[in-house]
C-alpha cells in the first residue's frame, strides 16, 4: 500500500493509502472488530491517543485512561469518514489516469510523492 501526498515544502497535504479489494477504510474485518467494540463498557488507550478528541479522556480508574465502547466507535467511524472524504484519487490507477492535471487541494500545486 502506499499514500499520495503534496511533497510542496509546508504544505504537508496527505490521503489515506490507495484503495483497493483488500484495503479500504471500512474492511469486513474492521466493521467487525468495531461491532464487538460497541459493547465494552471500557477500553483503555495511552492518553496520546485521544489527542485529536480530548472528549474522550473524561474518564479515569486506577488502570489508566479509558472511554465507552460507544464513544471509541463514533470517534473511529467520525475518522474514518474523515478519509474517504479526504480521497483525491481512490486508486493508483486513477492517480496515473490523473496525474498530470491533479493539483493538491490545499496549496494548487503538482508536486506528488507517494510513499
Amino acid at each position: 500500500m502506499a499514500f499520495l501526498h503534496c511533497h510542496t515544502p509546508n504544505c504537508n497535504w496527505s490521503q489515506d493509502d490507495f484503495w483497493d479489494e483488500n484495503y479500504t477504510p471500512v474492511r469486513q474485518e474492521i466493521m467487525k472488530d468495531l461491532n464487538k467494540q460497541l459493547f465494552k463498557e471500557k477500553i483503555y488507550f495511552d492518553k496520546e491517543f485521544f489527542e485529536d478528541n480530548p472528549s474522550l479522556l473524561q474518564f479515569q480508574d486506577e488502570k489508566g485512561f479509558y472511554c465507552t465502547g460507544t464513544d471509541y466507535v463514533a470517534w473511529d467511524l467520525e475518522r474514518r469518514a474523515k478519509r474517504i472524504r479526504n480521497m483525491l484519487v481512490k486508486t493508483y490507477d486513477e492517480f496515473k489516469e490523473q496525474k498530470d492535471t491533479l493539483k493538491c487541494p490545499k496549496c494548487g500545486k503538482q508536486d506528488w510523492d507517494i510513499d
